[in-house]
């Protein structure tokens, strides 16, 4: 991974719009009664041909929205590759940790393909 990659790791979340300061985190009423959405943080561990450990997180509202957030870091990581005119190596992932340091989810760079199985037919 290119030097400074680290910062594309912390800014996996940040294209949530579920993230800091956003409806997700502001007062909400409901039938009179007012209530405010719990974020929790989870960290964006990027695996490749080092670990790169996300120290900030992101506070998101839920493990799907973590895993989201995974999913639109590694395709920003796959542009980002592909414009520099490198390969992608699609063995790659992010594990996203919850703030207990459990991994809740994996999400892989090969995730974002479908590849179809080569024609067997001779």
């Amino acid at each position: 991974m290119a030097p400074g990659a680290a910062a594309h790791v912390h800014r996996v979340g940040k294209h949530s719009e579920l993230g800091n300061g956003t409806w997700a985190s502001r007062p909400r009423i409901i039938g009179g009664a007012q209530w405010e959405a719990t974020l929790a943080r989870y960290y964006f561990h990027l695996y490749d041909n080092d670990v790169l450990r996300d120290q900030t997180g992101e506070e998101l509202a839920d493990e799907d929205a973590a895993h989201q957030a995974a999913l639109c870091g590694i395709s920003e990581l796959i542009a980002e590759t592909i414009v520099e005119g490198k390969l992608v190596d699609l063995a790659e992932r992010i594990e996203v940790a919850d703030e207990k340091g459990e991994i809740v989810t994996t999400v892989r760079f090969s995730d974002l393909f479908l590849v179809d199985p080569p024609d067997t037919k001779v």
